[in-house]
């Protein structure tokens, strides 16, 4: 039997140390294209920075602006237009992916983008192309309208297109197709919220919410019997996306279970501190609000409950977020209390990205995002930061110096 875990791995007969310089070249190049991409994205105004990538996502042969986009998606949002036409230039697949990144937010323009283009295309190829890109979305809506548009041309070639889409379809998502018209989707205030911790997820965790990490519609009505009472429709929606989500819901505080649901004081109470002291939730006489105030309560107290939150769901993210960048074991966070003047630097540098609005101001903190880096500005100078990778985390050291701790110390 061959020992495959022996011997020095530098030696072997196959690889020579001329092979070993050309990787090192390799990779060389790979970090100084890393710190180009670092220095345009934070050097460069917006406006300007996103102009020069919408010239040059139309060259047809320039991969330059997809392969920035892979790494810093921030853009993504404001060049739809451009990315669209570039999924069917000759790193279409680059292109696809740079949307895909951003899926959950930006959906319905890219939904919009093909509706406009395909109502004056005569080529049953950019019906067949950009239904494939809604698919890769998983906009399924938005690929019905598509196939709707096809047979509407009354053309074998067309129907042949939809045909393939319909089989996309049929494999993909089993809903019925006899519902509202897919051109329209009704969203709540709340659906920009849900979609950012998608793509949280799905970025700094490497892992998209799926189904399995919220609780059932049938779960969450078992825990309204017991308690005899029915729960905020924020509150359902936040344990239908990510309630069972560890690294959103109890890394150091509780997002209590819904079998865990208590009413404490006239407070519905469904989140605690780690050290039970306090707890957070929604009084007995706004739980038929959809998204009601929420109050903190001091546990053990005879203080009355005090207000905390404007609505459920900007306590339920802000939470989320402030479990987001705790230690986990990951090797993707790092924190510190002593950033001295670094800190104003990073909070000046630093970008809200895609969120919807800037949250946590009322309470001294703030969430901002630069790339993929989520950080949290706390009270003070205590700053949190939480990396999709190890090697980015090291990145984001070296860009902002200060007293760091990670988990590794």
């Amino acid at each position: 039997m061959s020992d495959k875990g022996g011997g020095d791995p530098g030696q072997s007969e196959n690889v020579s140390e001329e092979d070993r310089r050309l990787w090192a070249a390799v990779e060389a190049a790979q970090m100084e294209l890393s710190r180009a991409h670092r220095d345009f994205f934070e050097h460069v105004g917006a406006g300007a920075r996103r102009e020069i990538l919408a010239e040059r996502l139309t060259v047809k042969f320039n991969r330059s602006a997809l392969d920035f986009l892979d790494g810093v998606s921030d853009d993504v949002p404001d060049l739809l237009d451009e990315l669209v036409v570039a999924v069917g230039m000759a790193w279409g697949r680059k292109a696809v992916y740079a949307l895909w990144r951003r899926r959950w937010m930006i959906r319905p323009e890219v939904r919009s983008i093909i509706a406009r283009d395909l109502a004056t295309s005569d080529y049953e190829s950019d019906f067949a192309e950009l239904g494939a890109l809604l698919y890769e979305l998983r906009d399924f809506d938005g690929l019905r309208a598509v196939i709707r548009l096809a047979r509407e041309r009354e053309d074998p070639e067309f129907d042949e297109v939809a045909d393939g889409l319909d089989e996309l379809l049929d494999v993909s998502d089993p809903r019925p197709q006899d519902h509202t018209d897919p051109a329209v989707i009704l969203r709540t205030p709340r659906e920009p919220w849900w979609d950012y911790l998608r793509e949280l997820a799905d970025e700094l965790l490497d892992r998209p919410l799926e189904p399995e990490d919220g609780f059932t519609a049938d779960e969450l009505d078992a825990a309204e019997a017991a308690l005899g009472v029915t729960l905020p429709v924020a509150l359902r929606e936040a344990y239908s996306l990510f309630g069972r989500r560890r690294e959103l819901t109890t890394v150091q505080d509780q997002f209590l279970p819904p079998q865990d649901l208590r009413v404490e004081a006239g407070v519905l109470v469904y989140r605690v501190e780690t050290e039970g002291n306090l707890a957070w939730g929604v009084r007995a006489e706004d739980l038929k609000t959809d998204d009601p105030p929420v109050v903190r309560v001091s546990r053990g107290s005879t203080t009355a409950p005090q207000p905390w939150a404007a609505t459920v769901t900007d306590d339920v993210v802000r939470a989320a977020l402030a479990e987001l960048v705790q230690p986990d074991g990951t090797g993707t966070t790092a924190w510190t209390d002593t950033f001295d003047q670094g800190f104003e630097r990073l909070k000046a540098s630093t970008m809200q990205a895609s969120a919807p609005r800037l949250i946590g101001e009322g309470d001294g903190r703030t969430w901002r995002r630069s790339g993929t880096p989520l950080y949290l500005l706390g009270p003070g100078q205590i700053v949190r930061v939480r990396a999709a990778t190890p090697e980015m985390l090291a990145w984001v050291l070296d860009v902002h110096p200060g007293a760091w701790r990670t988990e590794l110390d």
